[in-house]
């Protein structure tokens, strides 16, 4: 009977034992679940820790940046140049006015590359101011410019070879075109954000007429602009059709029809002084600011007709001249020989210590 008795005792101290035991890790398991479950809502409330706040940030930072480095830089940092479509260079050989123009390019606009479109090139050991303006550009052989959208064109001008040539190397490479007449006043920079997936360009508006010229385009490779542009030419006749209706009138009707793919500009921005005030480029300066201009036209083949000095011009020529042309040149050379970028032929005649030219916003 006493043994029953302690058999059942022990049972029921085992039970007690094991209900304890179940209580306490029930306990311990409560405790420590509320525990992680107060500090997971703090965590929920307060948001990430610092350094998780770091590592995303760090992992969105890259995507951000690449998107707003695309809309900056979709315009390529290079620039081209067309000269030298016929051997005789359509009777504008290459000169001092030129080589003020790669100064600007590359004093202002800073290019990575600067090609120079050609068929011929001037002869180094001859010519003094391409042996000079060598080191800034890279040579880029082309063919003759004879057929548009598969049609031959008899007689094809030298400068409408010149306007279908830009046309393709804009839609294939994109980048900044200037033509060799034009000279840089500052950076381009502004311009290539405006761009964006349009085309840029300036209007020119003198004598009561008005257009959209080709002398500086900027834009991206392929644009719709250039490319519905360049379909226009399927009825281009050459010298047969009228001068300027392809490459100044079309643009500016297929701005009005599309204003969604190109950015305007206005004329002061590239085409003033305008080739109707001449007399203020070469002769009288009246003081022409250039404050809205990014670059100058120098209108060579009408200043040919009045003139006919820049293809002679020489260093002295612009430091004494007195026309804005000469204001603006003086400021290159000036600024081109205090970055070390001017040759031993530009120096030449050269004040000991020259003004630095107040012109546009440099």
């Amino acid at each position: 009977m006493n043994n029953v008795t302690s058999r059942k005792t022990q049972t029921r101290w085992r039970r007690w034992l094991l209900v304890l035991v179940l209580i306490l890790a029930l306990f311990i398991t409560f405790t420590f679940g509320l525990r992680l479950i107060r500090k997971y809502n703090k965590k929920i409330k307060k948001g990430p820790t610092q350094k998780a706040a770091r590592k995303a940030k760090a992992m969105l930072e890259p995507s951000s940046v690449s998107v707003v480095q695309k809309a900056q830089f979709s315009v390529p940092s290079h620039v081209h140049y067309i000269f030298g479509m016929e051997p005789t260079f359509g009777h504008i050989s290459f000169g001092l006015m030129h080589y003020i123009s790669i100064l600007g390019t590359v004093l202002y606009i800073k290019p990575e590359r600067i090609s120079w479109h050609h068929r011929f090139l001037p002869n180094a050991s001859e010519n003094v101011w391409w042996s000079c303006s060598q080191r800034h550009v890279t040579p880029r052989e082309v063919g003759d410019v004879t057929m548009v959208h598969g049609r031959f064109i008899p007689s094809m001008h030298v400068a409408h070879k010149a306007d279908i040539l830009r046309m393709q190397i804009m839609r294939e490479e994109g980048g900044i075109y200037v033509d060799s007449d034009v000279i840089p006043l500052r950076s381009f920079d502004e311009l290539k954000r405006l761009a964006g997936s349009k085309l840029v360009m300036g209007k020119e508006e003198a004598a009561g007429q008005s257009g959209m010229a080709n002398a500086v385009l900027v834009g991206a490779p392929n644009t719709s602009f250039i490319n519905r542009w360049w379909e226009h030419y399927k009825d281009f006749e050459g010298t047969k059709g009228c001068w300027a209706c392809h490459s100044v009138l079309l643009p500016k009707r297929l701005a009005g029809e599309h204003p969604e793919e190109i950015v305007i500009l206005g004329p002061n921005t590239f085409f003033r002084p305008t080739w109707a005030e001449l007399k203020s480029l070469y002769e009288l300066d009246d003081q022409y600011d250039y404050i809205d201009n990014f670059a100058v036209h120098l209108w060579t083949s009408q200043e040919a007709k009045s003139y006919n000095r820049l293809t002679k011009l020489v260093p002295s020529d612009v430091w004494n001249g007195k026309g804005s042309f000469h204001r603006v040149a003086r400021r290159v050379l000036a600024d081109a020989a205090t970055a070390g970028l001017l040759c031993e032929a530009a120096k030449k005649d050269m004040p000991l210590d020259p003004p630095r030219e107040r012109v546009g916003r440099g």
